[in-house]
């Protein structure tokens, strides 16, 4: 593998040299190009999971969506000599680097995600459609996690009509299937079919403009506004009861990226305000502007794969935490978050803006990590 080292930033070169037991961590930082080198073309990267000392794996999809994703992964020695050992691996399509101890493997060799391989075998995937109510249905690739979920367009005569998403485990399915279960009652898209031997859920498509930071004001409008009316919905008592996550995890996770910003965590998460009890909602459960679609008759939610009952400050705050993402990176996104809080407040009292000032930080903590997790 030719060294691309050029090509990663400074502080990705420092981690690179400081992760001795993973000589492949330069490639897997840069799956894309690793992949061309190897012949597999006009890939994006989908997903990137760093364990310090222990491994990193990166999740690749075809920029044209077609049905041919990878996953590419790195181990210590003692590790690898297991992986590069996998009889089966070698024998159907896997490619090894053992120079740098990278394995890239086709979507048809996940191990995990086992309704991935009915995808990648012709025979089973038409199955699958049928099970679905989706017959006759084409399939492009819209994420992909290896060993956890991928995400598929199923369009007829070209044209997009249901999103299907297949999961790794019983309890992410689970979950995920009372979030779609439950967006139905709030508007949101039909359940088109449920598959739980392969744990494989099918929603309507949603028609419209998916939003983001540079939308206009009264998009956010509309997205507060149907996040109000999501909040105030009944039927929330089956989703799984909202956790907060343990800041100090994220501490220690950019500890392994960064000493300095492991530093500056610790002493962030003393000045962090505490997430107090309040009454429980339906929650979205991974709110943001990406997850809310435009259309004639207003916005919809979607994606539900987190639904859950917690306090109602934990959207707004992650909704908030993403624009201030975005804003780091350069955009002007005052205007929509007022208009995001505006348009809850237009159907609902809003929750106490203390508590999405405190939910606001303990997200923007948890995106400090977010392209590694």
């Amino acid at each position: 593998m030719p060294s691309r080292s050029e090509r990663l930033s400074a502080a990705d070169v420092a981690l690179c040299r400081r992760e001795r037991a993973l000589p492949g961590l330069a490639g897997l930082l840069q799956a894309p190009a690793l992949a061309e080198e190897v012949g597999i073309w006009a890939m994006r990267q989908s997903y990137l999971r760093f364990k310090p000392g222990t491994s990193c794996v990166a999740g690749l999809i075809p920029k044209d969506g077609r049905l041919d994703a990878w996953t590419a992964m790195t181990y210590p020695a003692e590790r690898w000599e297991e992986v590069r050992a996998r009889m089966k691996w070698r024998q159907r399509g896997a490619i090894f680097m053992d120079r740098h101890q990278i394995a890239l493997v086709p979507l048809s060799l996940e191990r995990r995600l086992k309704s991935a391989r009915a995808i990648a075998d012709i025979r089973s995937r038409l199955a699958l459609l049928e099970a679905l109510g989706l017959g006759g249905a084409e399939l492009r690739i819209l994420r992909y996690k290896p060993g956890r979920r991928l995400v598929l367009r199923a369009d007829v005569a070209g044209a997009p009509v249901a999103v299907v998403k297949l999961h790794a485990s019983s309890e992410a399915f689970a979950r995920a299937e009372a979030g779609a279960r439950h967006a139905v009652a709030t508007g949101g898209p039909a359940v088109s079919g449920v598959n739980p031997d392969l744990r494989a859920i099918a929603v309507a498509w949603t028609p419209g403009r998916a939003l983001s930071h540079d939308a206009d004001p009264s998009d956010f409008a509309l997205a507060g506004a149907a996040l109000a009316m999501a909040h105030a919905s009944a039927g929330g008592t089956g989703l799984a009861e909202w956790r907060p996550a343990d800041p100090t995890d994220h501490v220690a996770a950019l500890s392994a990226l960064s000493a300095d910003l492991g530093d500056l965590a610790a002493r962030a998460i003393g000045a962090l305000p505490p997430l107090e009890g309040a009454s429980a909602v339906p929650l979205h459960g991974d709110f943001s502007a990406d997850q809310v679609i435009v259309g004639p008759f207003g916005a919809t939610l979607v994606d539900r794969d987190r639904a859950a009952s917690g306090p109602a400050a934990r959207d707004l705050g992650s909704a908030l935490a993403r624009l201030d993402l975005d804003a780091v990176r350069g955009a002007e996104t005052a205007r929509a978050v007022a208009a995001l809080l505006e348009g809850y407040a237009s159907v609902g009292r809003p929750p106490d803006l203390v508590q999405v000032a405190a939910h606001r930080a303990h997200a923007l903590l948890a995106l400090a990590v977010d392209g590694f997790r």
